[in-house]
Formats: C-alpha cells, sequence, structure tokens
C-alpha cells in the first residue's frame, strides 16, 4: 500500500512539475529554425549580416552570426538554450562575452555583453556583433519578383514573394515603372511611385485579407502606367 501510494505520489508530483514548466520548453522549436540577413545597401561601409538557426531542440539551437562591413567584421556560431518563450542566450559565445536572442515572428535581435565580445571581432570592437534581422524566405517558398525576398521584409513583401499571382504582378509593374522613366515625366513617375509604395503598405499591411489587398493595389498602379495585367 505505501508502495503504491508513493508511485502515485511521484506521478503527481511530476504531473503538477510539467504543468509548471516555463511556456518555452512547450514551444515549437521549428518557429525558430532558417536564415535570417539584413543589408545596408550597395555600399562597402554599409553594414550587411545574417545569422543561421538550425538543429534546433525543445532546449535550444545551434547558431552561426556574421555581421559588419569592408572595415570590421564580427562572427560566432555555438549553440544557444531558450530561456523564454522568444528568448535565448548564449554565454560563452567567447571568454566573457554572452550572446543574446530574441525573436519576434520573422525577425530576431541580436545583441551581445562582455568585455569578451571584442574577441569575437578581430579586437576591433564589438559594434557589430548585434543586429536586428529579418527571416529569408525559402528558395522553395518564394517566386521572381523585382526585389530580393531576403531579410526585414513587411508582410506586404512576403505576400509578393510568396504567391505566384502576386510576383507575377511585381515583375510587370516593375517592368512598366522602367519603361516610363524613360520619358520626359520621370522625376513625376518616381514621385507617384514612391506614393503608391506608402499608400499599398499602410493599406494592405492591416488590411484582413493582405493578398487581396496588394493584388488590388498592383492592379490600379498598372493601369495607372498605362499596362494591362498579364
Amino acid at each position: 500500500m505505501a508502495r503504491h501510494f508513493l508511485v502515485a505520489w511521484a506521478l503527481l508530483v511530476g504531473a503538477v512539475a510539467r504543468a509548471d514548466a516555463p511556456a518555452f520548453q512547450n514551444a515549437s522549436s521549428a518557429s525558430w529554425e532558417g536564415r535570417f540577413s539584413a543589408s545596408g545597401g550597395n555600399d562597402p561601409h554599409d553594414v550587411s549580416g545574417s545569422v543561421t538557426l538550425s538543429h534546433c531542440t525543445a532546449t535550444g539551437c545551434d547558431y552561426k552570426f556574421e555581421n559588419g562591413n569592408i572595415s570590421s567584421v564580427c562572427g560566432a556560431d555555438g549553440h544557444f538554450t531558450f530561456t523564454a518563450a522568444s528568448e535565448a542566450t548564449d554565454p560563452k559565445a567567447a571568454e566573457g562575452c554572452t550572446m543574446t536572442f530574441k525573436l519576434d515572428g520573422d525577425r530576431i535581435d541580436v545583441d551581445s555583453t562582455g568585455d569578451g565580445c571584442n574577441y569575437l571581432c578581430g579586437h576591433s570592437g564589438a559594434g557589430y556583433l548585434a543586429g536586428l534581422f529579418g527571416r529569408d524566405v525559402p528558395a522553395s517558398k518564394r517566386f521572381p519578383t523585382s526585389f530580393t525576398c531576403k531579410g526585414l521584409l513587411s508582410n506586404v513583401e512576403r505576400a509578393v514573394c510568396t504567391n505566384a499571382e502576386l510576383a507575377k504582378l511585381d515583375v510587370q509593374l516593375a517592368a512598366a515603372y522602367k519603361g516610363k522613366l524613360k520619358g520626359a515625366d520621370a522625376v513625376q513617375v518616381k514621385a507617384a511611385q514612391r506614393s503608391w509604395l506608402i499608400a499599398r503598405d499602410e493599406q494592405c499591411l492591416s488590411a484582413p485579407k493582405v493578398a487581396e489587398c496588394v493584388k488590388a493595389k498592383y492592379l490600379e498602379r498598372l493601369a495607372a502606367l498605362g499596362a494591362t495585367k498579364p
């Protein structure tokens, strides 16, 4: 009887412990996996970088981090441990250096603390051992567009990248816009295009059906440029 009581008690304690376990232990590690990047532009002095997360389990992920410019590059690779549903840390990125990772949907914010972090940047200072990066759209899920489907993309841009019809409209619009730039009213065309991009994002980012909103905006702009739907 005593033995049965102890077994039952152990099972009860285990169940309570699991119920009280931190939420991050039940989070989907698959949501962390992938490549995240950020690009500063074509100037070699602009900062660009990437974070690749792989082999994620219920407790953490392997990571590879690179960030910098022509003057200084920081790099680190290792394994971090989840500390919350959307946070993780590697206290031993280097001796005296801790790296933290915070996931927010398709964006990840990386930071570092400690004097030892300088050693991960070629002794040039750890200023680039941090940054905000956006999840790249996997090649298997993206269609040809007029822009790169990598890095800090908006939900509108992600919709275009992953929707065959929207991607086709985007390519056609880019061609029509380029053709209009050859005319005498190029300055006005550029201004109208910028205004359209702002309106597209403002109206479609919060739309109940993003893809439908984006499609309508593309057709509207194509008509304004005198182009027809493909």
